[in-house]
């Protein structure tokens, strides 16, 4: 078997530019995405995500069941006012039967008591407050009561009224009966203000129970143009009395530019508490809640097989001018159902500023806690001098913000600029601003290192996982450049010894800190020799490199060869691209065999994943589609339910386009514009909006 070729001894070095000033080809060059499973099979040119509705994202839950809004959780909510009536009148009984009681204890007859309750929640119940004063309502306690108990019958009717109803002692032929009634004055101040405090205190208390021993409510999260954690943020604030800890949970993040859907899971909170903002309660912008249904346990990051992706693609030409689209489209997907794509990190995990976040994830491995502050807060500085539209406004004030802070070190002016959704870069000034300089022999200093601190760990993770994704990337072009024909040295998973014995490649790692995309997916990860994270989950093993024999055995194929990213805990290619990863990493000043840190978080120890990525199950479909103007070509989940058709928007009658409308299933780590890559070559046109054109 000829070996494969030497590694080049130079790799051109790619500056990351600015994504408004650079095309899609250049962005994925820069972070190591250069090759194809297939190079001369030819794509077809398409506008991709011109639409939300272009985009659409459904979950795929353990059950292996894709998921879809099919309803709003309207039985929730007549079951629901039921069972607060009920509620409502039991507690009512309760609270008058333990009131009387405490005030009258053993003292007074069973037969009085019971009387007096039955008056006293009638009138309750009939009261209306606009007509207190005006109708006065009455009851007779008809059984003759003595003195003494007369007594304890008029202050056990105070007490538990609060003073809206009064009683009196009749006389004549009634004498000894008590006549019940409603009060004209009105409660005291302080007993009102005591009594509506204790009401919130119940009402705090007062949920979960749907189901006897379920206390996780799971529902689905329908969203347009929002962000999976902005959701997440938002929800115990919509539905109140949290009690400042949030009790919602969910399984995987989605794209914030499509139409999503995805389980997410709340602690003891009731399905109709979450059916009402649907109606418009509490403001759920963009998003709707359903399908609920209670469960014993909740749902954590990775609780998912995958997800299923319908993907409309505008404007589509073929990229050869001698074969029909039909024929390109054709062809292009039979051809990566049978063989796959290269697997890369796709560019959403690099970042969407001019320096990517790779590069922030190299100063943090270097202990440079100034240059990675830097490289967060790095701006194009091009954007101070926009008056126009060419950029969204939220992203020059991004610019302004760090721009004062870089050049004058104002922390208040900068922290007053910086726009909400910039999480990292308002952690970091918000910690400058409260810390301050501080005084030291050379005049002072700032505590870099803290204010890294300050942003979320799992946000600050997603800078070391973007370098490793980085050189995993080239790394896994060398290899593919050298063919798909199985290499001594290669590395395979221990179990399963094949692809084929499961339905899509599952990402092995030591790592067991999850990982989360900018703007994708979770990638979930498994510790070696550990039970996985989801339920049922095979256990793990450590890679291993093919003998010769094995290589050519034809047990394995290019779908079972495995690439690790960089850690102190992986085993490395035993052959010539061992020398990428050292080439990769020495431009950097990092070694891939020295990858121990003693500060903890930035001690990685690496993972595995699979260089190529499959279908689930292989299935992949397609369809080419005639459109008008902007018409929305495949109706929604939620249009399902309102049962109504997409309506073209300003369709010109002679504009014809053509669309390629495609589905297919992915596993939690694969990237769907990776797929899209292999098929379409360098023919996807990521939507500009206005904003971001010129």
């Amino acid at each position: 078997m000829a070996s494969p070729p030497p590694p080049p001894t130079k790799r051109a070095k790619l500056d990351v530019p600015s994504h408004k000033a650079s095309t899609q080809k250049e962005l994925e060059l820069a972070v190591g995405i250069a090759g194809y499973v297939h190079p001369d099979l030819p794509g077809w040119q398409g506008v991709f995500k011109k639409r939300y509705a272009d985009f659409l994202v459904n979950e795929i839950g353990l059950d292996e069941k894709v998921a879809h809004l099919t309803d709003f959780g309207s039985e929730f909510l007549r079951k629901g006012g039921k069972k607060r009536e009920e509620k409502k009148e039991q507690k009512e009984g309760a609270e008058a039967e333990a009131s009387v009681s405490s005030v009258v204890g053993e003292d007074i007859g069973p037969e009085v008591l019971a009387a007096t309750l039955r008056a006293q929640l009638r009138l309750t119940s009939q009261q209306n407050p606009k007509l207190q004063g005006i109708i006065r309502l009455t009851e007779h306690i008809t059984q003759s009561v003595d003195r003494e108990e007369r007594g304890l019958v008029h202050t056990a009717i105070r007490e538990f009224s609060s003073g809206k109803i009064d009683s009196v002692t009749l006389s004549g032929d009634q004498d000894g009966c008590i006549r019940i009634y409603a009060s004209t004055g009105q409660p005291g101040m302080r007993q009102r203000k005591r009594g509506n405090r204790a009401g919130r205190r119940r009402n705090k208390s007062d949920k979960g129970d749907g189901e006897v021993g379920l206390d996780y409510c799971h529902f689905l999260v329908y969203k347009v143009n929002r962000d999976t954690m902005d959701v997440m943020g938002i929800l115990p604030h919509l539905i109140g009395g949290t009690g400042g800890k949030n009790p919602f949970s969910f399984a995987g993040n989605k794209d914030k530019r499509a139409v999503t859907v995805s389980w997410f899971s709340a602690y003891k909170v009731r399905a109709e508490r979450l059916a009402r903002l649907n109606q418009g309660e509490g403001g759920l912008r963009g998003c709707h809640v359903g399908n609920f249904c209670y469960k014993d346990t909740g749902l954590g990051l990775g609780d998912l097989c995958g997800n299923e992706f319908v993907i409309t693609l505008r404007e589509c030409v073929s990229s050869d001018a001698s074969k029909s689209l039909e024929e390109v489209v054709g062809a292009a997907m039979q051809r990566v159902r049978e063989t796959g794509f290269i697997n890369y990190f796709g560019l959403q995990r690099f970042g969407s500023h001019g320096v990517g976040t790779w590069e922030v994830g190299v100063e943090m491995l270097k202990s440079n806690w100034r240059g990675a502050v830097e490289k967060i807060l790095s701006y194009d500085a091009a954007i101070l001098e926009k008056d126009d539209d060419s950029v969204s406004a939220e992203e020059k004030s991004r610019a302004r913000a760090c721009h004062a802070f870089l050049t004058t070190y104002d922390f208040q002016k900068a922290v007053e600029l910086i726009p909400r959704r910039s999480n990292a870069e308002r952690a970091i000034l918000t910690s400058f601003r409260d810390r301050g300089i501080e005084a030291n022999e050379h005049g002072g200093r700032l505590d870099y290192m803290a204010a890294l601190q300050a942003i979320p760990r799992k946000m600050r993770t997603i800078y070391l996982h973007a370098f490793q994704s980085f050189v995993w990337n080239y790394v896994v072009t060398e290899r593919i450049a050298w063919g798909i024909k199985v290499l001594p040295g290669d590395l395979v998973m221990a179990e399963p010894t094949t692809a084929a014995e499961s339905k899509a490649p599952k990402p092995i790692t030591t790592d067991d800190t999850p990982e989360i995309d900018q703007d994708g997916e979770v990638i979930v990860r498994a510790p070696p020799g550990v039970a996985g994270t989801n339920p049922g989950e095979e256990k793990f093993k450590r890679a291993r490199a093919l003998s010769k024999e094995e290589a050519e055995s034809g047990k394995f194929t290019i779908k079972d060869i495995v690439l690790p990213t960089p850690g102190w805990d992986v085993v490395y290619p035993q052959n010539a691209l061992m020398e990428v990863y050292n080439r990769v990493m020495k431009e950097h000043g990092l070694d891939p065999l020295n990858m121990k840190r003693t500060h903890r978080e930035t001690s990685l120890p690496g993972s595995y994943r699979h260089v190529i990525g499959t279908f689930i199950n292989g299935e992949a479909s397609y369809e080419i589609r005639k459109y008008r103007g902007d018409e929305q070509i495949v109706k929604t989940d939620l249009e399902a339910i309102k049962q109504r058709e997409a309506v073209a928007e300003g369709a010109a009658k002679d504009d014809r386009k053509t669309a390629v409308v495609l589905r297919f299933q992915l596993g939690t780590s694969t990237y769907a514009t990776m797929a899209l890559r292999e098929l379409m070559k360098d023919g996807v046109k990521a939507f500009v909006p206005e904003f971001g054109r010129g």
